[in-house]
């Protein structure tokens, strides 16, 4: 019976995350482990951390976090950034194309823990803003978080007013579409229009970032490139228009994305 559901869960269309195919391979090792004869013990496990170095230094990296939460070592987050999207994967990226001057970034939501991590590559300084669940995490790592209240009924105005004075200082960054719409990490969903329109009616340039999304098979990180592009800053003249061709960018160049995978 368990066979047949774990057999179901693995053809599941939609995606799943890299720590929760982990914990079920973990769990069929040990199974194995234990059936196996002692003296072939050594060689499976030598093979299956070859298999999963990836993941395995990836976990290594999660823990490097725990220790920037605890000691308030922020300084290490560029490293880590590193280690995970250019020295875990082969990164290919433009982003010395933002420009020098502060703009609204928007980019497409992350798929793995890793990919939230961007940001810290990003050449300049930045303000996140992100709903409190994300925000209250990204603050213990040293983030510069402007949080959001999706229950609160003046939300719009407030963010305006906070994203026109953070702007004077900082670059802003924002995530551009709902996590819980898309049908896959390919997938762009359903797109929030509200910083768009914030940014034509303060007349703040926008700049599109797309990040793509990190394969792994059964939880093992495979060798592979990881594409960040950024896209052209403008300021916005009309953001009906602006909105179709911003879709129509992301989904043609997350599509681009897949097909190098």
């Amino acid at each position: 019976m368990f066979i047949i559901k774990f057999l179901k869960y693995l053809t599941k269309p939609v995606d799943r995350r890299i720590e929760h195919d982990l914990i079920l391979v973990l769990i069929i090792l040990s199974i194995i482990l234990k059936k196996l004869k002692p003296k072939y013990r050594l060689y499976f496990l030598l093979f299956f951390i070859f298999l999963y170095r990836r993941t395995f230094y990836l976990i290594y990296n999660v823990l490097l976090l725990c220790y920037v939460i605890t000691y308030k070592k922020y300084n290490l987050m560029v490293d880590i950034s590193n280690n995970l999207l250019c020295k875990n994967m082969n990164m290919i990226e433009n982003l010395r194309k933002i420009p020098k001057e502060n703009s609204i970034i928007i980019c497409n939501y992350p798929s793995e823990i890793q990919e939230y991590l961007v940001q810290w590559l990003i050449p300049k300084k930045v303000t996140i803003i992100v709903i409190k669940e994300i925000g209250n995490f990204m603050k213990k790592i040293g983030a510069d978080v402007l949080l959001v209240d999706q229950q609160s009924k003046n939300n719009y105005k407030k963010l305006k007013d906070e994203i026109d004075t953070k702007i004077k200082t900082n670059s802003v960054f924002f995530y551009l579409n709902d996590p819980n719409s898309k049908m896959d990490k390919y997938d762009l969903g359903k797109v929030k229009t509200g910083v768009i329109n914030i940014a034509y009616e303060l007349k703040i340039p926008i700049t599109p970032i797309v990040v793509d999304s990190t394969e792994h098979i059964f939880g093992a990180i495979r060798e592979q490139d990881f594409r960040i592009e950024v896209g052209e800053t403008v300021i916005i003249q009309n953001p009906k228009l602006y909105i179709n061709k911003i879709k129509k960018y992301y989904r043609k160049t997350i599509n681009k994305f897949k097909m190098y995978k």
